[in-house]
């Protein structure tokens, strides 16, 4: 199946890339998610609108509260852990495979 490569992609891909590498025990990538995710909540939850985000992967933040809302709010970002990741890691399969066509 042939897909076309778009921005969307980009962004799902970049946060694949770091999901997977924290699940396989990365700090350093964890220390990098952490604040995207923070952020992204921030956005879910009203603390935070699009102006106050940083820009350090503000694309990822704003795909995140797009497509992970529910996720975002009940997660603990203090104390997340590999069933978290991979729950997150389905809904941002799910939302790929929505827009194949």
């Amino acid at each position: 199946m042939l897909m076309a490569h778009n921005p969307r992609n980009e962004r799902i891909d970049f946060l694949s890339f770091f999901l997977n590498n924290v699940k396989d025990g990365s700090s350093a990538y964890m220390d990098y998610l952490l604040p995207i995710l923070t952020e992204a909540k921030g956005l879910v939850e009203g603390s935070l609108n699009i102006y106050d985000l940083s820009s350090e992967s503000r694309d990822v933040k704003i795909l995140l509260q797009e497509i992970a809302p529910e996720w975002l709010t009940r997660v603990n970002l203090s104390c997340i852990n590999n069933e978290e990741i991979s729950e997150l890691q389905s809904i941002i399969k799910q939302s790929e495979e929505s827009l194949v066509f």
